[in-house]
């Protein structure tokens, strides 16, 4: 078992890894929300990284869990709205 962090908050949990280490689930930040991460290491680095910042939402929207992550770095994903849920596919490729 290894602790992969908070993004702030008091917990997370990992929901998917792929072939290459890359970790996908679900932290509390600092304010309580649940917020999805993605967890690697890169060049000896690790770090975890909201999704929510690593893409452009529609106002309004915000990512609340990661649940799967493929080899090509496709990443299943949900958020919601006020008033609307939804499910996404994320395509994330390393720098």
């Amino acid at each position: 078992m290894r602790d992969l962090g908070t993004l702030g908050g008091r917990d997370s949990v990992a929901c998917g890894i792929n072939d290459v280490g890359q970790v996908v689930g679900t932290s509390k930040d600092a304010s309580g929300r649940d917020r999805p991460f993605l967890w690697e290491t890169v060049d000896g680095v690790e770090s975890m990284i909201d999704l929510n910042d690593l893409v452009a939402l529609n106002p309004g929207w915000n990512l609340t869990n990661a649940y799967a992550i493929n080899n090509q770095g496709h990443i299943a994903v949900v958020g919601n709205t006020d008033i609307l849920v939804g499910a996404f596919l994320l395509s994330y490729r390393a720098e």
